[in-house]
């Protein structure tokens, strides 16, 4: 008979497989509408500048991430809200009082209470979306909600474009965000032991990168989760690539 922490890592396991397809279709819509072919999946455009360059932005991410959860049935069982007020409370810019912060998105299991014949939802994950390379600061602002929040917390990024640079220099600003949240005093009473999820998305070179964290493995060696041969992907085919030896993250190359 399985045991309750048996239970537990196995709905563990089956939310991070499901977050990491939910970032595999959702590249896949945004790849579609960012090339020169038609959109056939729907009528969402990346908007113009004034000189013509296309925006690409956090906000695009988030959309195709709603829409392959309304569109797929892969992902029926949950449910989902943007903007998340968060249970707990955040000072950030300089504000002296502590306030609810939002979480980009959430995912929900929905139970239906027998008692009161009425649905429940019980937030699974948290998702915090970011587009090109911002300041630490606007980094560690997002990961100490994903920190402090309960539930399992998953990180969303876009890219127009990066090379080997881009990506140390936005590891480096995820391991020290990570580094210094977790050594902040005031939230050692949260739960270390939850698991992340990490997704790198960039149009120009059809590439996705994802990687697992697993229960307890961001209180270990941070440089180690947060690194990647470089050299290994820059010169892959359209297929799939997983780096188990090293760093854990897995690369996908959409044709």
């Amino acid at each position: 008979m399985l045991n309750v922490r048996t239970i537990n890592m196995i709905s563990m396991y089956t939310l991070l497989e499901t977050v990491l397809e939910l970032n595999q279709e959702a590249f896949k819509y945004l790849l579609e509408i960012y090339g020169k072919e038609k959109n056939v999946s729907g009528r969402m455009i990346f908007p113009a500048y004034s000189g013509g360059k296309r925006r690409v932005s956090e906000q695009e991410l988030r959309f195709a991430y709603t829409k392959t959860i309304e569109q797929q049935k892969v992902f029926m069982p949950y449910y989902y809200s943007v903007e998340t007020p968060t249970k707990g409370t955040y000072q950030f810019s300089g504000k002296v009082n502590e306030r609810s912060a939002m979480s980009d998105l959430t995912l929900y299991d929905m139970e239906l209470r027998l008692d009161a014949n009425m649905p429940e939802f019980t937030k699974v994950c948290n998702i915090e979306c970011k587009a090109h390379n911002p300041s630490t600061a606007s980094i560690k602002k997002d990961i100490e909600k994903l920190v402090k929040e309960e539930e399992t917390g998953a990180w969303g990024h876009l890219l127009l474009n990066q090379d080997s640079g881009t990506l140390r220099e936005l590891f480096k600003k995820f391991s020290e965000s990570f580094k210094d949240v977790l050594n902040n005093p005031d939230i050692k009473q949260y739960n270390f032991e939850k698991a992340y999820f990490w997704a790198i998305a960039t149009l120009e070179k059809r590439q996705l990168l994802t990687r697992k964290i697993q229960p307890g493995e961001i209180s270990g060696d941070l440089s180690q989760i947060f690194s990647i041969d470089y050299n290994k992907i820059k010169s892959l085919l359209p297929g799939k690539y997983v780096d188990f030896e090293k760093s854990g993250w897995q690369v996908d190359i959409f044709k």
